[in-house]
């Protein structure tokens, strides 16, 4: 564990040298919220609640796209030979990995939420399932980021190829619209979507528009970010066991 806590703390010391990227991660999502309430200041509180639920779970999406990317900076510059050198197990290396990446997912939601609870724009009547389905779902996105990033070696080339992954996830869940406002097909395949029930059950958890019972939302979420974390330390198992 102490070899999981040293990655971690030596992933995010990386991160916040990149002034740019740490500043991105806390503003942005105050920037959002103050062109959300700018823009729909008109609107009844419970609308609003119902756009700030789409914001927070969007939040979460984005960082994934540099989840991964201190791995690749790693890769790229030899860093990461050092971290094979070192006594610990490939276990040890992708729960360090996608622990810190899931920091970094977790940051832009996080703040988005708070700073809305403080200004009474939001209220969370179930603040477990909030808190449980934007960890999931960081983790499964995290998983996916590393996993690409443990694949690949170039920096552009990750952001590509990440984008490639998210993109069809985004479109294809209740972000965009409600399930009931979906054609058949494309529900179908949302109802199958992590992004779709973590959508729903932070629906559920301001008590706005939920659609899924949140027990399911709150299993299948599980089961993705478990499946998610399995798929990384596959790949992560192939390419640590080749020099990088």
């Amino acid at each position: 564990m102490n070899g999981v806590l040293a990655i971690v703390y030596a992933d995010l010391k990386r991160f916040s040298k990149s002034k740019p990227a740490l500043v991105s991660l806390v503003l942005m999502p105050i920037l959002i919220l103050s062109l959300v309430h700018v823009v729909f200041s008109g609107i009844a509180p419970n609308e609003m609640s119902y756009i700030l639920s789409n914001f927070v779970i969007f939040m979460a999406i984005l960082p994934a796209f540099s989840a991964g990317m201190t791995l690749v900076v790693e890769k790229q510059y030899g860093m990461f030979k050092e971290l094979l050198a070192a006594p610990l197990s490939e276990i040890d290396i992708v729960l360090g990995k996608v622990f810190s990446a899931s920091i970094i997912v977790l940051v832009p939601p996080f703040v988005l939420l708070l700073v809305s609870l403080l200004l009474g724009i939001i209220d969370v009547q179930h603040p477990v399932f909030s808190a449980t389905a934007l960890i999931l779902i960081s983790i499964t996105l995290s998983s996916l980021s590393v996993a690409v990033a443990f694949k690949i070696s170039q920096i552009q080339s990750f952001q590509y190829s990440v984008g490639l992954a998210l993109f069809p996830l985004f479109i294809l869940s209740s972000i965009v619209l409600p399930l009931k406002s979906l054609p058949s097909p494309i529900k179908e395949i949302a109802l199958i979507n992590p992004l779709s029930h973590a959508m729903d059950l932070f629906r559920f958890s301001v008590g706005k528009f939920y659609e899924l019972p949140p027990l399911q939302s709150l299993g299948v979420l599980g089961l993705f970010s478990i499946a998610s974390f399995v798929l990384c330390f596959v790949v992560a198992k192939k390419q640590l066991a080749r020099p990088v």
